[in-house]
């Protein structure tokens, strides 16, 4: 989890091909809130959640789909 962590935070994505999806949620948070203390708890919640898809994708608990495309 740190590669997914440091490729969004110094722009190294290379490390982790998920930094990407990480530094964009943080930057839509921080061009609609504009206070650093805000914006981190308003994005708790999708940490929390990140982190325990994570987690579970770790511990190959990780919910598998069986969506057909169209």
């Amino acid at each position: 989890m740190n590669g997914i962590v440091c490729g969004a935070d110094i722009d190294t994505r290379q490390l982790a091909t998920t930094s990407a999806g990480l530094l964009a949620i943080s930057l839509g948070f921080s061009r609609q809130i504009a206070d650093d203390h805000a914006m981190l708890q308003a994005m708790m919640p999708v940490y929390d959640a990140l982190y325990r898809w994570v987690r579970d994708a770790v511990a190959a608990n990780d919910e598998k789909h069986n969506w057909k495309l169209a």
